[in-house]
Parts: C-alpha cells; sequence; structure tokens
C-alpha cells in the first residue's frame, strides 16, 4: 500500500507534523469534522517550554502590567497632562505625550504593579520631545532601580539603586527608543513610571518648572518575568499572555528537526530559584549575552583581573536524601575549550567537566550514585549537558559555574568568559524540557495529557493502532515507572488500569507495548536500545500481531482475553518523555506486508 493510502484508509489519522493545535486542542486531520480532535491539557502557568522551528527555546509570556497604553485610565499622575493621538513608533497614532506642568516640582507619569518578586524586566518606548526620560521602579521598604536615557543621543545615563540589575537603550527608528530595566527584588513593589528629566545624567528624580509643552512620548508599557523584554503584549483590565500558553500543545522541533513532534511531558518540579541568574558571584562580572531562546538573557561570567577563585553560584531548593534528581544547563564556548562546573555540598558530591572541543562530558566525584552525564548540540553553539544523580543527605545544593578548568584560586585577565544558561534541578531519572523560574521558590510544570473519546472508530473484531515517537533524550538509562502511556482503550479512566492497549516504560527505561486488564498487563514487546520506535498492533478475529520499526516481534491466536468491549479512546497519561511524530487507526486489520511498509524507518 502507497503511503498516502495509509492515511486514505485510516478512520484517525493524527500527525504531529501538522503542528495544528491551540490552547487545549490539538487537531487529528482525520477525520475532518472535529471529532477525531484531541484535548489537551498541561496546567494553568506558563512553565512549560518547546523548541521551536527556528531551533531556539520558545516560552509562555505575560504582561503583568494593565491598561498598558492607557494612560489615562489607572495611572497616577504627578505635575504632568497627558496629549494623546500622537505618532507612534509603530505608525499608529497611539502615542501619548507626557508635558511637566511649570510648577517647580518633580513630574512623572507612574503605575502601581502586581505584586512579583524575582527577576522582572520593565520596558516602554520613549521618544525625545524637549525632554530625556528615566525608567524607575519604586519598592516599600527603600529598595528601588532606576535608569536614565538621554532620547537625543540614544545613550544610557546614570543608573543605580539596590535592586538593578541590567538597563538597555534600542532604537526602533523615527527617533523613537525602547529602554527597559531589569531588577531583582524581594519586596513588594509601590509603583514603576516614566519622568521626564532635563539631564539624562541625574541620579534621582529631578524638580523643575516645566514650560508647559515640552516633554516625553511614550507608548506601550511592558512588566514581565526574566531578564528580557520580549514583545509588546497589549493588556487592558486583566494581564495578557502570549507564546507558549497554558494548556496549548508542545509541537516541538528539537534536535534540528524540519517536521515538528508532539512533546509530552510529566509533571516536574524546577528547583534552582533563579534559573538564569546567579545568585553569589565570586572573583567574576557578569554581562548579559543571547541565550538558547534568542533573547538578551543569559549569563557571560567574565574574570575579574584578580588572583582568586572565579565563579558564580546557582543555588537550589531542598533535595531529599535518597532521591534521584536530574541536573541539567546551558553552556557556550568562551575563552577556554573546557570548563568545570563542581556541586560543592554534601547533598550530591559531583564534578562535572565540558570539553566543548570534542563535545564530551567527564563527571567524577565519591559518590557511587552519579550516572548518565550526557551532552547535546542546541543552536549558536549552545550545548546542553547534565547528569543524574542520588541525594546523600537532604538540603539545599549550589552549582558552582565555573569560567574555566578549575574552582582553584588563579590570576585572571579580566576579559576571559564563559556563558551559561538555564540551570535546572529536577526530581526524576532523566531531564525534561527546561523550565523558567526566575521567582526565588520552585516552578511547577503540569504534565502533558491528550485524550478523546471517540465512538465507532473501530471495533473489537478487527482493527489496526498505529504510533511513531521518539523516545526521548537518553536510551538505556532508567526512567520513571510510568503506568499508561500512549493507550488505546476500551473507557477512559485516566487515573487508572482500563482494559486496552498501551505502549509504555517499564521501570529499568525499556519501552514496552502491552496488553491491559482489569488485572495488569501483559507485556507483548520491550526494547531498550532504540531510540525511535515504529509501533503496530493488529487485530483480526482471534489473532493478534505486533510489528515494530518494520518487523513481526509478537503474534498470538488468544488476542484480548478479558477484553469484551471495543476499544474507541485514544489519550496519553504517562510519566516519561515522549515526542509524538503520528497516530493512525484503521477500521481493518492491514495486511503484514502494509504493517512492514508502515513501520518501517
Amino acid at each position: 500500500m502507497a503511503t498516502e493510502s495509509f492515511f486514505s484508509n485510516a478512520s484517525l489519522a493524527y500527525l504531529a507534523s501538522a503542528g495544528a493545535g491551540k490552547d487545549g486542542k490539538t487537531y487529528s486531520i482525520k477525520p475532518t469534522d472535529g471529532t477525531g480532535d484531541f484535548t489537551f491539557s498541561r496546567g494553568s502557568n506558563l512553565a512549560a517550554t518547546r523548541v521551536g522551528a527556528d531551533g531556539l527555546i520558545e516560552k509562555g509570556r505575560e504582561n503583568l502590567l494593565l491598561q498598558s497604553n492607557q494612560f489615562d485610565t489607572t495611572w497616577g499622575l504627578e505635575a504632568t497632562t497627558l496629549t494623546s493621538g500622537q505618532t507612534g513608533y509603530d505608525g499608529s497614532s497611539d502615542a501619548w505625550k507626557v508635558i511637566p506642568i511649570t510648577d517647580n516640582s518633580t513630574h512623572y507619569v507612574y503605575k502601581t504593579t502586581p505584586y512579583q518578586t524575582g527577576v522582572s524586566t520593565f520596558s516602554v518606548y520613549a521618544k525625545y520631545s524637549g525632554y530625556h526620560a528615566q525608567l524607575r521602579v519604586f519598592n516599600i521598604g527603600g529598595g528601588k532601580a532606576y535608569a536614565n536615557f538621554d532620547l537625543q543621543n540614544g545613550t544610557k545615563g546614570t543608573s543605580g539603586g539596590t535592586d538593578i540589575i541590567d538597563s538597555t537603550i534600542t532604537s526602533v527608528g523615527n527617533g523613537w527608543y525602547r529602554i527597559t530595566l531589569s531588577l531583582n527584588y524581594t519586596i513588594a513593589p509601590y509603583s514603576s513610571g516614566v519622568i521626564p528629566i532635563e539631564s539624562p545624567t541625574d541620579g534621582e528624580i529631578p524638580s523643575y518648572a516645566g514650560d508647559g509643552t515640552s516633554g516625553v512620548l511614550i507608548q506601550d508599557f511592558q512588566h514581565e518575568v526574566g531578564l528580557a523584554a520580549t514583545d509588546y503584549i497589549e493588556t487592558g483590565a486583566s494581564t495578557a499572555q502570549a507564546g507558549l500558553l497554558e494548556d496549548e500543545p508542545r509541537f516541538d522541533y528539537s534536535g534540528g528537526a524540519t517536521c515538528p513532534s508532539l512533546l509530552l511531558e510529566p509533571s516536574r518540579t524546577q528547583l534552582v530559584s533563579y534559573s538564569e541568574y546567579p545568585t553569589v558571584f565570586f572573583g567574576s562580572d557578569i554581562e548579559l549575552t543571547t541565550s538558547p531562546d534568542g533573547s538578551l538573557n543569559a549569563a557571560k561570567i567574565i574574570e575579574q583581573n584578580t588572583n582568586s577563585q572565579h565563579f558564580v553560584t546557582f543555588t537550589a531548593l531542598n533535595v531529599v536524601a535518597s532521591t534521584t534528581y536530574a541536573i541539567s544547563f546551558y553552556c557556550k564556548k568562551g575563552s577556554y575549550s573546557s570548563i568545570y562546573v563542581p556541586l560543592q555540598s554534601s547533598k550530591i558530591n559531583a564534578n562535572l567537566s565540558i570539553n566543548f572541543d570534542t563535545q564530551s562530558v567527564t563527571l567524577a566525584g565519591p559518590d557511587s550514585v552519579i550516572n548518565s552525564e550526557f551532552i547535546e548540540s542546541v543552536e549558536n553553539g549552545w550545548y546542553r549537558v547534565g547528569f543524574s544523580a542520588t541525594a546523600n543527605s537532604s538540603g539545599t545544593m549550589d552549582f558552582y559555574a565555573c569560567i574555566s578548568t578549575s574552582l582553584s584560586s588563579y590570576q585572571g585577565d579580566g576579559t576571559s568568559y564563559t556563558e551559561f544558561y538555564g540551570f535546572q534541578l529536577e526530581q526524576g531519572s532523566y531531564p525534561t524540557s527546561y523550565i523558567p523560574n526566575h521567582s526565588g521558590g520552585s516552578v511547577t510544570r503540569g504534565a502533558d495529557a491528550m485524550d478523546e473519546q471517540i465512538s465507532g472508530l473501530t471495533s473489537l473484531d478487527k482493527g489496526t493502532f498505529f504510533v511513531d515517537f521518539d523516545r526521548g533524550l537518553t536510551t538505556a538509562t532508567a526512567r520513571d515507572v510510568s503506568t499508561q502511556g500512549l493507550y488505546y482503550e476500551t473507557l477512559n479512566t485516566f487515573a487508572g488500569l482500563n482494559q486496552g492497549i498501551e505502549i509504555g516504560t517499564n521501570a529499568d527505561g525499556s519501552i514496552r507495548a502491552a496488553v491491559r486488564t482489569s488485572s495488569g498487563f501483559s507485556s507483548l514487546y520491550t526494547n531498550n536500545t532504540l531510540s525511535r520506535f515504529k509501533i503496530l498492533y493488529k487485530w483480526s478475529g482471534t489473532e493478534l500481531k505486533v510489528f515494530v520499526n518494520g518487523s513481526s516481534v509478537y503474534s498470538n491466536s488468544t488476542k484480548w482475553g478479558e477484553i469484551t468491549s471495543a476499544l474507541q479512546y485514544i489519550g496519553y497519561n504517562a510519566d516519561f518523555r515522549k515526542s509524538v511524530n503520528q497516530v493512525l487507526v484503521f477500521p481493518e486489520a492491514l495486511s503484514d506486508a502494509d504493517c512492514i511498509a508502515l513501520t518501517t524507518l
């Protein structure tokens, strides 16, 4: 049977490479009336990521600032007036002019922000119209951050405050600039605002008498978590989101794939409290550089010109003794061919050396429970590396990200550097996709779940069920035990056992094809070496056969045992990482030749 005929004859055809879905739904290409579409859920936050078609990590984004371009609503005015309808940076008439009044006082427009501790970034578009601008955040209790900007020349002036990380000014044309202020605060913010100032070198808010006409043009204010200002998201009376949304299916292009697969993962909790920003700097300075997500939010760690240790620290929350964890992070070659990342902790004693020239990882340490080191290339010279290990005691744990090959003291040159991004610690025996965390606590990504009940899809008497999927990061490594993976059953119970056929994972990491009944499951096939699987079940009369990657692996004349109802529910409920390429269901038992052709890699 020709390849196109398989799709023509299928009752249900789900092809992840079609990349079709929305928040809460992923679409099948057959049937076309929507009855074959899968309900999809993951949770209520933006903790999930995927790799997009451009090879970059894609995140969910949210503008936390309400009425983001309606400065005459819930915004406050201090000795200023507003004029709307000004020509904006985008050619619209949506910009506003902030004009200081003629009284000798301070002048600004401000907004009370939602309570949001941790690393976040404020941004606004601004243009010179007689005055320069200051972007400032006030905190209850005295903490603050500010940055001054020369809007005539497109340069930064002074910046400071107890919480500031970085500020930027970027030209967007026609005299407009996007100005940003990134900070890390632990006290509830009071307000943030744009301040027209006479001189971009003033540190505090200056007092002066305006002329009643000169001012600053502003448009599109944004407050978002993280170190970088992303594309603007308009808000009204509530916050607004963009990018990868809460329950949106993750069509993933990892590994340089030209066609996406559907990324399905268990729930995991990110235990590194600030995954993109170090908490301690020793003998080193930081600059922000372009990360694997394409934003200016990776840490370029530069050794100081001192005779000392040179490292930064990423801190994880409490680990639990005798529990297995997966540790992973991104790094990029700088001045040295090799770098060193030790875990300086009695919780897990392990040292990781990364050689960029050979693209290899060496794992060493006194603990015998460390294993499964890996390195994989991502975009633009970045690598994701890591390993799994079992904690020997409970408590917090630090990652020491070293600029060179040692944690020992040496004379730095003031210029040599290494780049880091996305440190992750999660309970489990293998790493999952990156979970960003900027809050100072932990962040949990919900489990991916998709399911659909399709009445009359096929019958118990005859049919074919085919799944094409990739195993994940590793092959022969033990993983979390799965109760169900991809399944096709009689009636969905989702959280418990049911009657049907399933593809799951054994405790040793091997992939299994099984028949499940109310009394448990019977494994028909298992493999612990392959990285991609095309698994097909076909049944007719009293015969059941299983084909894997072009070969028949199981045949028996006793088909179902206790199963007596038609299979009509397809879903996924798993504790393993899988990337699904396609799912097909046929209302007939294909010939052996067609089964071999369909499953051949």
